[in-house]
């Protein structure tokens, strides 16, 4: 999803505990982190109110409003404070920080379930201005009246989250059992125009940012893999040794804070598109769409609505989506991504999604055409693929179909 961001459309469950602790000091200490753990990934089944997101101006035809992009679908439960709460946050590899809704913030957008009372917590500290946690790429960072840290984040679909910046224990509880407990700044919102229906009230950043807890605690090894949409399918999120880098090894981009890669070229409909050579492309578990260069994407959507399929335009904050009434999936042709030693192949599974629409389905085709000179790969187009990281080295392992 990027600093700005855009977030996906799909649920995970990654069960993370922030828990009471001492603030220790990161900037001089490894990791326990480095020694490795998982913790599960899920994908929960679409909530039935997904149909409000769906507002027809007139029944009759295709002509209607989304308000899905500032929608997301992995999803990571956590407990904050002392006594602890649950809430859900979701999982971003396209950010750096990890924020949660202050239960006081206003204004904000009513969202399904209450913010975060940090002021009941007795395990959550103030980040002093003069400390080096105010400092993370790409975001925003001053001070308030008592000095203490302030943040705000800019996303790209024009949403904003501010608040104070603050020290917290978080605890991952393992996959095997037990807990690892670090102490990471994470972000309160008290102003935010992030609108969450699905009972998310935050972000985990996982970018490697500097300033981003995997920078901070040193994270070498980072793997995830997202299960299938709306199954009950169980993928994972592992750091440290525990970390699968297994499959092909892609070198990443120079200088990048991204996980990102080079395109080779682009295939659809069994001929190489012109012009995607040599393009960024950004992976981001926190962005539903796929985005491209709106000159990129013109042809392969000119050659889908003269050959393959009729979809409507549905114009939206990023750019304009495709869509489609019906009771199945539309066909296209595969599309293949080309990158050093890899191929992604995309099929109409991934490459639509769908909106149930009050039982009159619509299915939206997850690449819009934007100003972007970037392509932001979306996690609806990473399904059952793992993701290797090794951050130390730079270099990115991918092997389809193994979640």
């Amino acid at each position: 999803m990027m600093v700005q961001r855009i977030l996906c459309f799909c649920t995970i469950a990654v069960l993370i505990l922030f828990n009471t602790g001492v603030c220790n000091s990161l900037t001089q200490r490894s990791s326990t982190i480095s020694s490795g753990f998982s913790v599960n990934i899920t994908s929960k089944l679409p909530p039935k109110h997904r149909s409000s997101f769906i507002k027809p101006t007139k029944l009759d035809s295709m002509s209607f409003y989304l308000t899905i992009w500032s929608e997301s679908i992995y999803m990571a439960q956590i407990l904050i404070g002392t006594p602890s709460d649950t809430f859900f946050v979701h999982l971003d590899t396209g950010s750096p920080i990890t924020w949660i809704q202050d239960k006081y913030c206003n204004p904000c957008v009513n969202n399904t379930f209450p913010g975060y009372d940090a002021s009941q917590s007795s395990s959550v500290s103030p980040i002093d201005c003069d400390d080096g946690f105010c400092y993370v790429e790409h975001v925003t960072t001053a001070c308030d009246e008592y000095n203490d840290c302030t943040i705000e984040l800019n996303y790209l679909d024009s949403t904003y989250a501010k608040g104070e910046y603050r020290l917290e224990s978080l605890s991952f509880l393992k996959s095997e059992g037990g807990y690892i407990r670090e102490t990471v700044p994470i972000g309160f919102a008290t102003n935010t125009s992030v609108r969450y229906n699905d009972g998310a009230v935050g972000i985990m950043g996982l970018s490697r940012h500097s300033g981003s807890f995997i920078n901070l605690l040193h994270v070498r090894y980072l793997s995830f893999c997202l299960p299938t949409a709306f199954t009950s399918k169980v993928g994972g999120l592992k750091f440290g040794l525990e970390a699968d880098l297994k499959g092909v090894i892609v070198p990443m981009i120079q200088g990048d804070s991204f996980y990102s890669l080079n395109l080779k070229s682009l295939n659809f409909d069994g001929q190489q598109i012109d012009g995607f050579g040599n393009q960024k492309v950004i992976f981001d578990t926190g962005s539903t769409m796929t985005l491209v260069p709106k000159n990129l994407f013109d042809p392969v959507l000119k050659k889908i609505l003269n050959k393959y399929v009729y979809l409507e335009e549905v114009k939206g904050a990023l750019g304009s989506r495709y869509c489609n009434y019906g009771s199945t999936t539309p066909y296209i042709p595969p599309i293949t991504w080309k990158f050093q030693g890899l191929e992604i192949v995309s099929t109409s599974k991934t490459l639509f999604i769908v909106y149930p629409n009050g039982g009159r389905p619509v299915f939206c085709f997850n690449i819009v055409g934007t100003t972007s000179n970037e392509i932001i790969f979306s996690s609806f187009l990473m399904q059952n693929i793992n993701f290797g990281i090794d951050i130390g080295r730079n270099l990115m392992y991918i092997q389809p179909n193994s979640c």
